[in-house]
């Protein structure tokens, strides 16, 4: 999970969002785990590759287990 760590996006004014979706599919497709498909390994991944006040709005704004596919 370091490689998400290295790619994190806050939310900045000086961030893409879309560099950001890129590179983190780039690294989501490095992990794979017997009988979990790639779209439930990204919706995994995709809070980890957060910080700052991108992972505030994901964790306070978007209801759990409401994303369900990618």
């Amino acid at each position: 999970m370091s490689q998400l760590r290295d790619i994190q996006f806050s939310g900045k004014v000086n961030e893409c969002p879309i560099d950001h979706l890129r590179n983190f599919g780039d690294i989501a497709h490095c992990y794979q785990v017997k009988n979990v498909n790639p779209d439930q390994m990204k919706l995994y991944l995709f809070p980890h590759s957060l910080t700052g006040k991108a992972k505030t709005w994901w964790w306070s704004e978007i209801p759990e287990r409401t994303v369900t596919n990618w």
